[in-house]
């Protein structure tokens, strides 16, 4: 059983009860947002649950007024953590597989025939992890949580314009990307 529940259910947030509505309320979302920077079931659940820990914890200082931007600048800070401390990563770049001459030249066109049948959706994901770390997380706020550029600003303390840069960066080097593997025509936005 996760902490969180369990504390619910043995009444030690008894005196918190909008910690418990905002549990509820935010722990999807959160949980939904952080497996999409890690990619991996366990970790998130092990963040989102920090993150609330955290959010308790801190319950007098923060309250009710800036909850749910707290506990995701604690998500990305957390998930930023793990990144760093993660020295190997378990997946190749497409770049670095054509760098180190994996695929031959044959290959390399089935492999492009593959992703065409089907593929679009892994390719695009790869493609978001290559982004630089402050533009992932801006790109996923903003189309994948759909979230406002203010919203955006008040947990990554990123300028609104600076935001707009970096959504038009990511966009172009994905569409790019996307034009050389040939999945997108050219000048096609995706």
């Amino acid at each position: 059983m996760m902490l969180i529940p369990l504390l619910i259910q043995m009444g030690l947030t008894e005196d918190k009860k909008p910690f418990d509505a905002y549990y509820l309320e935010y722990n999807k979302m959160l949980y939904n947002f952080i497996f999409k920077m890690t990619r991996d079931e366990e970790a998130s659940l092990d963040i989102m649950q920090e993150c609330f820990a955290r959010l308790l914890a801190a319950w007098d200082k923060v309250g009710t007024k800036d909850c749910k931007s707290y506990l995701f600048t604690i998500g990305v800070n957390l998930c930023k953590d793990r990144a760093r401390r993660s020295k190997h990563q378990n997946h190749l770049s497409l770049n670095h597989l054509e760098e180190k001459g994996i695929f031959t030249a044959d290959e390399q066109a089935n492999h492009e025939h593959q992703i065409e049948a089907g593929q679009f959706e892994s390719v695009l994901k790869e493609l978001i992890e290559e982004l630089p770390e402050k533009q992932r997380v801006v790109l996923m706020m903003k189309k994948m949580e759909d979230m406002t550029y203010e919203d955006v600003f008040g947990i990554t303390g990123i300028p609104v314009r600076t935001q707009k840069r970096m959504m038009q960066k990511a966009i172009r080097f994905i569409t790019d990307r996307m034009e050389e593997l040939g999945l997108v025509s050219e000048g096609e936005l995706i």
